[in-house]
């Protein structure tokens, strides 16, 4: 297997397929750093305070996403990120990419996955609703982006892919 000791991984999928429950897995399990992107934008993790750039959040360009890879590149250890971005920020994605960034789109029954994301109850029902009609119009451009870099990972019984599994699968598309 290849080494992950200067990896950085995205995952991204559409909400409720437990991307940030597989980044803190990869930290724990694998020394991965986990950023959440959807959580940490405002307050960056202690080990990222010096290397944060806000430009990455406000430029919309291939060219600040890529600025903000090389500056977790200096890291030298794997990281993970998650993030469920909203379809608009395809540019970012299109900048991970280029930047070298493993990207993967955990997808998943709506059904189910609106069901998990309802019973959290953390957010209300319709940024679900909001974010999976904006994922249905952009869904050509995210598939041609993440090409064979997708797995079901929620099924219509709801029913979940375990960490290990998805783990195995990534692992093996890479080497």
């Amino acid at each position: 297997m290849a080494s992950d000791k200067h990896s950085i991984w995205l995952i991204s999928g559409i909400p409720a397929t437990r991307k940030s429950t597989f980044g803190k897995w990869l930290q724990k399990n694998h020394r991965f750093l986990h950023l959440d992107l959807e959580h940490d934008k405002d307050r960056p993790p202690r080990s990222l305070k010096g290397l944060w750039s806000r430009k990455f959040f406000t430029i919309s360009s291939p060219e600040a996403a890529q600025s903000f890879i090389q500056d977790l590149k200096s890291l030298a250890r794997p990281i993970a990120i998650d993030w469920g971005f909203p379809p608009e920020f395809l540019w970012a994605i299109e900048g991970f990419k280029q930047s070298g960034v493993l990207i993967w789109w955990f997808d998943g029954d709506p059904a189910a996955a609106r069901n998990a994301f309802e019973q959290r109850g953390a957010t209300p029902i319709e940024c679900f609703d909001v974010q999976m009609n904006k994922i249905r119009r952009n869904l050509v451009n995210i598939q041609r982006l993440f090409e064979s870099n997708s797995t079901v990972v929620l099924n219509s019984e709801g029913m979940y892919l375990r960490p290990e599994a998805i783990y195995d699968l990534i692992k093996s598309r890479r080497d």
